[in-house]
């Protein structure tokens, strides 16, 4: 996914950007359920319940928040080098006002 493979016209690259896609969305659906689980485990009536939770569950509570919160801006980043190839946006290309090394900035 780095910058020269946005231009190399194999349906290979292609390939590995739309798994890209399908893992993240995969591990946001993951985190969304581990979230709900969590929630829908512990007794909400109970204002203090949280607070007797393993470090085992408020890991994966946290880890799950931290994916929810980055996985989408990764998606974007996907979408527009997808969108470079395929659409002739100019996000990575110099030539047509583009800047070459944006992908370095973004996650």
């Amino acid at each position: 996914s780095h910058a020269p493979l946005s231009f190399i016209n194999y349906s290979s690259i292609d390939l590995m950007f739309f798994s890209l896609h399908i893992v993240g969305l995969s591990s946001l659906l993951g985190s969304i359920n581990f979230i709900i689980t969590l929630l829908k485990s512990t007794n909400l009536s109970i204002i203090n319940s949280f607070l007797f939770l393993s470090l085992y569950c408020w890991s994966i509570f946290f880890t799950s928040v931290l994916l929810i919160i980055s996985l989408p801006v990764l998606a974007g980043v996907i979408t527009m080098i997808i969108s470079d190839r395929h659409s002739n946006c100019s996000f990575l290309d110099p030539l047509r006002g583009g800047d070459l090394l944006l992908p370095q900035h973004l996650p």
